[in-house]
């Protein structure tokens, strides 16, 4: 249980204790940290950073009339790999966070290529689904890029990153000549609109696969287990701030989806703490 102390001593909303829980520890990229408690002043701003001495990311809050609250924060794809501290404060509070949880993203190049299978994988699924003339030239390709992805995913594992690097340029060709006959086929046996929600699906699938290749010259830490003390050696250039929460959403607020689905490192326990106002 954590109770909310402000900056005299004294608890936040009378006699209200608030329950901090973290979804769990360690996350792959674009999975969904996600905060839930109570105990703050209603409507008041709750604010969840991640950090590795710098901020990274962050997002905000309203909570609701009860001082409960919900706060979730995709994890951008392009995170390094290693661990961070998540802080969570109220606004109105003293900056120092009046909670810390430590987090682990493991974005080892296995695991972001895994991520870019799944997406594509999805992606195959849902145009095997859409009666439109080109469909099966569009899947072949598709089929194509997943394979040399796969494969790419086979020579990481062998440590044969230039094999992998060849692999996933290929991929990106074959997107790319796939995104080419959608825009020359758009308006006669495909839809525009159609068109244009497979072509920016692609082209997400194309940044991450640029994403792999710049990791590919960067050391990468091996894959270790998380047991919820981790040093913060990840370093990232990223600066995202999309969050949704329950409550009334402040700046900051997302609509990206929860994608804990793809967690290929399960860690179900919740992140409890305690925490008040540093002095």
């Amino acid at each position: 249980m954590v109770q909310l102390l402000d900056a005299e001593g004294g608890v936040i909303a009378g006699d209200i204790f608030g329950l901090v829980e973290v979804n769990k520890y360690e996350f792959l990229p674009d999975e969904s940290i996600i905060i839930m408690g109570g105990g703050v002043e209603p409507y008041s701003t709750v604010i969840m950073m991640v950090s590795d001495r710098s901020i990274i990311f962050n997002g905000s809050v309203t909570a609701d009339e009860n001082g409960e609250f919900q706060v979730i924060v995709p994890i951008p794809f392009n995170t390094t790999y290693g661990g961070y501290q998540l802080m969570i404060y109220s606004k109105g509070l003293e900056f120092d966070p009046d909670l810390v949880f430590n987090i682990f993203v493991n974005s080892t190049l296995s695991n972001l290529v895994d991520i870019i299978d799944i997406d594509l994988t999805t992606l195959i699924e849902a145009i095997s689904e859409i009666n439109i003339t080109i469909q099966q030239s569009i899947l072949a390709k598709l089929q194509n890029a997943l394979k040399k992805i796969e494969q790419a995913e086979h020579h990481l594992l062998l440590n044969q990153t230039h094999v992998a690097r060849n692999m996933l340029n290929a991929a990106e060709n074959i997107l790319n000549a796939c995104i080419n006959e959608i825009n020359a086929q758009s308006g006669k046996h495909i839809d525009d609109e159609t068109a244009a929600s497979i072509n920016l699906s692609l082209r997400e699938v194309m940044k991450k696969l640029e994403v792999c290749k710049s990791s590919l010259d960067k050391p990468h830490g091996k894959q270790k287990q998380s047991n919820g003390t981790l040093d913060n050696d990840g370093v990232s250039v990223n600066n995202a701030n999309n969050s949704k929460g329950k409550g009334k959403p402040s700046d900051g607020s997302g609509n990206q989806d929860d994608k804990d689905k793809r967690n290929q490192n399960d860690n179900n326990g919740r992140g409890r703490g305690r925490g008040r106002t540093q002095k």
